[in-house]
C-alpha cells in the first residue's frame, strides 16, 4: 500500500525528499523515467485496440494447390490492410515450412495497402491433411522501418488461419 502511494506521488511530482522539501535529483530522474514509461505503455495500449486489426485476404480461408505432388504449385494470397489509419506488420507461419517457399514471408502494410504473398509448394512436398498457412498481423507505428519478430510478442497480434488443400487432377 505505502509503496504505491509513494509511486503515485513520484509520478505526479508531489514526492519531496527530506532535504528542505525539494525533490532530490535521483527522485526527479526516477519521476521523469516513470512518466516516460507510462506514456509509452498508454500509447502501446491505444494501438492494441481491436479496431486496428482490419485485415482482408483473398482467398478467404483455404489455399488450394492444384497439380501433381511431384510438380511445384504456386498460389498468390492478397492481404489488405483495410484500416485507413494504422500501419501493420505481418509474417507468415506454416505447419510444414520446409515444404513451401513464401515470398515475402514478412512485411509492413501501410493503411489501405494491399500486398501479394506468393506461396509455392515444392516438388515432392508431403501432403498432410492438417497443413495450415497463417498470417500473423500486429499494429506498428508509422515510422517503423522494418519488421522485427519481437513486435508479435506483445499479445495484440491477430492470426488468420488458412487450411492447405492439395488437389490432384483426375
Amino acid at each position: 500500500g505505502n509503496t504505491f502511494a509513494i509511486l503515485d506521488q513520484v509520478v505526479n511530482g508531489r514526492f519531496a525528499h527530506k532535504s528542505r522539501g525539494r525533490p532530490s535529483i535521483i527522485i526527479r530522474i526516477i519521476s521523469t523515467s516513470i512518466r516516460f514509461l507510462v506514456r509509452k505503455v498508454e500509447k502501446t495500449m491505444s494501438m492494441s485496440s481491436v479496431e486496428f486489426q482490419q485485415i482482408e485476404t483473398d482467398p478467404k480461408n483455404s489455399l488450394q494447390f492444384q497439380g501433381q505432388p511431384d510438380h511445384p504449385a504456386t498460389i498468390e494470397v492478397a492481404i489488405k490492410n483495410t484500416n485507413g489509419a494504422q500501419n501493420l506488420a505481418y509474417y507468415v507461419k506454416l505447419t510444414h515450412a520446409s515444404e513451401f517457399i513464401v515470398t515475402p514471408s514478412k512485411g509492413l502494410l501501410d493503411p489501405s495497402d494491399t500486398r501479394s504473398i506468393r506461396v509455392t509448394r515444392k516438388p515432392g512436398a508431403k501432403q498432410c491433411p492438417d497443413d495450415t498457412f497463417k498470417i500473423v498481423c500486429v499494429p506498428v507505428p508509422s515510422e517503423t522501418p522494418k519488421v522485427e519478430m519481437n513486435f508479435f510478442d506483445r499479445g495484440n497480434a491477430k492470426t488468420i488461419v488458412f487450411k492447405i488443400e492439395h488437389v490432384t487432377p483426375k
